[in-house]
């Protein structure tokens, strides 16, 4: 078996038991292993802004 990855494809990282459900290993979220969250925070700010502006625009109904 191959260690190379599929260009976009990642491993599954590791999960850690939190109360009723899961979460993923913060330590196995890196850039490294292909999960990069840099933008995450931009990119709500962008969604909000744009949900803002689809309800205060007038409608064309």
């Amino acid at each position: 078996m191959s260690d190379t990855k599929t260009p976009g494809t990642v491993d599954q990282p590791q999960l850690v038991k939190a109360g009723c459900g899961f979460r993923y290993d913060p330590e196995e979220l890196s850039p490294d292993t292909g999960f990069d969250f840099s933008g995450a925070r931009k990119l709500l700010r962008d969604l909000k802004q744009a949900a803002d502006e689809d309800t205060t625009s007038p409608s064309n109904s």
